[in-house]
């Protein structure tokens, strides 16, 4: 491979300073988002659930992306050239390979982790994996995103430097056979394969909830509980219901960023490359990077416990400390609207860690309030009071 195209079509240096001061902006964003997330994770334990360490994974696979890929990319955009070694390009392009194949292959490991919690709720059986298996489940998105970013690097199709000199990515304009053959496969098994994946989980999400979107809290005891122990996990329907949105969301962005880049060598596969240009080739590819800032502004405004924690670290930053001693106190705070009928509320017991999330054990129930009798809940609110001990008890309408 020459590092420098036969084809060099200009494009003036204001456009490159334009291109540059973009992905200033993106990796900003990016970063500051995805990095957001994963200290989250690690600073607060009640974050380490699975579906969450999926979602963090996904952060991790962008957060990559951004600071090993960004920074050359930014910097050849105002040289305006490729100021690196072939070496740098290739392991540019492979870097780049395994972080956009990763993040949706996790995207579908998260779809996937909902559809198989769905069909166990509807049986009313928890969640459970080990440490070993949640662990498996994490590597397998960048397994498989391994196996179609080496073949490059070993001649079957290679990473090139743009007409434009300004990013290395699959060659998908190459006129051999074997390097059509590897485009269209890392096509069909890395985008369509794991999008076809994501669209049917959700789909039967969606359906399986809408079908029994009247009756749904009433299947049985067990499923109206959502219960979080460790990593075993009875989910609640209307919590798989708003993480299915969520995910939806997530796909589509997602396919709006990877789309035209995908079409774009399917084009140049059939043949057509030329109709399409360099030009079109280098947005595309700048714009499917635009991917790495979708995920975590989606989770973390849409996602409550995300939200929350968040939130915290900003005025934790923000607010001075003041060193004072504070007294424990307990409280039972429950609040009802009494022109609502007392068979349709529904209340949830939050059994949370303090807000700084150092002590964490979750345990969330909720159940329709007229299904519990005074005696029983009180009974129920006080043994509850006294096993969280150093927690703080709260009890909030839905």
């Amino acid at each position: 491979m020459t590092l420098t195209p036969a084809i060099q079509p200009n494009l003036n240096r204001e456009s490159h300073s334009l291109i540059g001061a973009c992905l200033i902006i993106l990796f900003v964003l990016a970063m500051v988002g995805n990095g957001l997330i994963i200290f989250a994770f690690l600073r607060f334990q009640d974050l380490r659930i699975q579906c969450y360490i999926l979602i963090v994974n996904l952060a991790v696979a962008d957060f990559l992306m951004t600071t090993l890929g960004l920074p050359l990319t930014i910097y050849s955009a105002f040289s305006p050239r490729w100021p690196f070694s072939n070496s740098v390009c290739q392991l540019y392009g492979f870097s780049g390979g395994l972080f956009g194949l990763t993040s949706i292959n996790t995207q579908a490991a998260i779809a996937i982790d909902r559809c198989l919690v769905l069909i166990r709720s509807q049986k009313a059986q928890p969640v459970r994996r080990s440490h070993r298996q949640t662990a498996f489940v994490v590597a397998i998105p960048w397994l498989y995103a391994f196996l179609w970013s080496v073949p490059p690097l070993y001649g079957w199709n290679g990473y090139r430097l743009d007409e434009l000199q300004t990013i290395c990515s699959f060659d998908i304009v190459a006129e051999s056979f074997s390097s059509r053959v590897f485009v269209v496969c890392v096509g069909v098994f890395g985008f369509l394969l794991p999008l076809c994946i994501i669209i049917f989980c959700y789909s039967f999400i969606f359906v399986a909830i809408n079908k029994y979107k009247k009756g749904f809290y009433e299947i049985s005891e067990s499923l109206r509980f959502s219960v979080y122990i460790g990593s075993a996990v009875v989910p609640h329907p209307k919590r798989d219901y708003k993480t299915a949105q969520i995910g939806l969301t997530c796909v589509i962005f997602f396919c709006l960023a990877w789309m035209p880049y995908a079409v774009v060598g399917w084009i140049s596969v059939a043949g057509y490359y030329n109709k399409v240009g360099p030009h079109v080739l280098l947005m595309t590819t700048l714009f499917a990077k635009t991917s790495t800032i979708y995920n975590p502004t989606i989770y973390a405004a849409c996602l409550p416990r995300f939200r929350r924690r968040v939130q915290y670290l900003f005025q934790s930053c923000c607010k001075p400390k003041h060193r004072h001693i504070q007294s424990r106190s307990y409280s039972l705070n429950v609040s009802k609207e009494h022109s609502i009928p007392m068979n349709n509320l529904s209340w949830e017991v939050v059994l949370s860690p303090d807000v700084s999330g150092k002590r964490s054990q979750g345990y969330h129930t909720q159940r329709s309030w007229g299904e519990i009798d005074t005696q029983q809940s009180s009974t129920r609110f006080r043994n509850m009071t006294h096993a969280v001990k150093d927690s703080g008890c709260g009890i909030s309408r839905v």
